[in-house]
């Protein structure tokens, strides 16, 4: 079930951060802290990539509408430095050629190449959004817990749903969200996995830790 198909954005309006050793947990509350203190517009993604030979670590890229509002939010982002309680120690971005240690660090991962890298690969895959999981995106500030897959589609930025064992998605469906939503890029498609659960949906992506039972009911 799908719907409008986005397209990519120019690599000036997407900053990639790379914050560091640490998992989804860390980078979803990282995320969620940058969304709230800088603040990102309504129409912002921000998202987690995978970083390539690092398993389980996380970068980070924000994509923001425009030019003019990515080099604002790096400049808020400079500006702020540690007053961010969840930026830690040591953690880069990236916006195009701009370079920014956020706060400057001597530490040994702080200076590492594989740091700048990072973030680098992240905002280029946020750029053509071929991957990355959106923690922030068009409509999730305001969805409710429960709604139906429809009302999914038609009220945020998510433009696909899949069901875990292929079976079509139904639009009339309950979702419950459990405040949780983390779509991914596919192709330039924003993709909500599901599985199903007591006669409606949960999202395959439940918070860490949750109960075994819940997608079983």
């Amino acid at each position: 079930m799908t719907g409008t198909v986005p397209t990519g954005v120019p690599t000036g309006t997407v900053i990639g951060l790379d914050p560091g050793p640490g998992g989804l947990r860390e980078a979803d509350h990282l995320l969620h802290a940058l969304a709230r203190h800088l603040p990102l517009p309504e129409t912002a993604f921000a998202c987690t990539h995978r970083v390539p030979d690092a398993p389980g670590r996380v970068s980070l890229s924000l994509a923001l509408p425009d030019a003019a509002a990515a080099e604002a939010a790096l400049d808020r982002l400079a500006a702020a430095g540690g007053s961010i309680g969840a930026l830690p120690a040591g953690v880069r971005a990236v916006l195009g050629n701009r370079r920014l240690p956020l706060p400057d660090t001597t530490d040994g991962y702080g200076g590492a190449p594989e740091g700048w890298t990072a973030a680098r690969a992240a905002a280029a895959e946020g750029a053509v959004r071929t991957g990355g999981r959106a923690v922030v995106f068009p409509g999730s500030a305001g969805l409710p817990t429960v709604l139906t897959v429809g009302e999914l589609l038609e009220r945020s930025a998510v433009t696909a749903v899949e069901v875990l064992g292929g079976t079509p998605a139904d639009p009339t469906a309950e979702l419950d969200t459990r405040s949780h939503l983390r779509p991914e890029w596919r192709a330039g498609v924003l993709v909500l996995k599901l599985v199903p659960a007591r006669g409606g949906y949960l999202p395959f992506d439940l918070p860490d830790p949750h109960p075994c039972c819940a997608v079983h009911g």
